[in-house]
């Protein structure tokens, strides 16, 4: 029977052999995750991003003309969704709400969990999507608990879309005024601590 004894050079050759081939797996492995960290890069700068960007409050006692159906004693807000990405959002569909509640009870306020999807529509790079909201008549004690801080008109809602990628994508937010009533010209919500959140 044949017997293989390995010699110095033999066993110097084998060990520089697994050291070529345990470095070329390695690099190749890095080249892999190279790859997927550039990928993953690129998405992320060149995918669509639907936040809310600008609001502005209006009170319709105050407003001319007048809103459309008439009414008395409502606070309404328009709301600006802006796609800051450089790619369109597609397919998006949305779900808001306005209300006034107590600054302790905001964790009440629940967003609808599933939107059905009913004229969904697709914002362009750059793209603004317009909406507006109007609360039920203001009570004097909803007022003065605006004015106080111990209430707020919150404005909460939803976002899904599809990036270019075709990922699903959400947004929720919620923002909040107190202050001075009416709501001066020009004045806006602002971003609440909780309720803002995006994928």
């Amino acid at each position: 029977m044949w017997q293989w004894v390995l010699d110095d050079t033999d066993r110097a050759i084998a060990v520089a052999c697994l050291l070529v081939a345990a470095g070329t797996l390695l690099l190749a492995i890095f080249a892999f995750l190279q790859f997927e960290l550039t990928r993953r890069s690129r998405q992320r700068q060149l995918r669509a991003y639907v936040f809310p960007e600008a609001s502005q409050l209006q009170f319709s006692d105050q407003m001319n003309p007048k809103p459309v159906p008439p009414r008395t004693g409502c606070l309404g807000c328009t709301l600006a969704l802006k796609n800051t990405g450089q790619t369109p959002a597609y397919q998006l569909i949305h779900w808001g709400a306005m209300a006034v509640r107590e600054r302790t009870r905001e964790h009440t306020l629940t967003v609808a969990a599933d939107l059905i999807e009913q004229q969904p529509a697709n914002i362009g790079a750059g793209g603004v999507l317009t909406k507006s909201y109007w609360t039920s008549p203001l009570s004097r004690e909803d007022i003065a608990g605006i004015e106080s801080g111990t209430m707020a008109v919150f404005v909460y809602g939803r976002i899904v879309y599809r990036d270019a990628f075709k990922r699903q994508r959400l947004t929720t937010y919620r923002l909040a005024y107190t202050g001075i009533f009416p709501p001066p010209a020009g004045a806006a919500l602002s971003f609440c601590a909780s309720g803002n959140d995006a994928t």
